[in-house]
């Protein structure tokens, strides 16, 4: 499988979490998960990712840690 890394914009990604499941999770939860966002982006305020070729049943971007 070839994979290559892509960019999510953090304030992005942030501001759909907020606005699409803000309700169905604890205000605990959204917490660590913006702050799990901000810790992992880079100076650009962009969030890397690992991207490649998969099945339909899995998921096609993959967190790299």
């Amino acid at each position: 499988m070839e994979l290559r890394t892509e960019y999510l914009d953090a304030t992005a990604l942030v501001a759909w979490l907020t606005h699409h499941i803000d309700s169905d999770i604890s205000n605990a939860a959204h917490c660590r998960l913006t702050e799990r966002i901000h810790r992992t982006m880079d100076d650009e305020g962009r969030i890397p990712v690992r991207v490649g070729r998969h099945s339909p049943s899995q998921p096609f971007v993959t967190h790299t840690p």
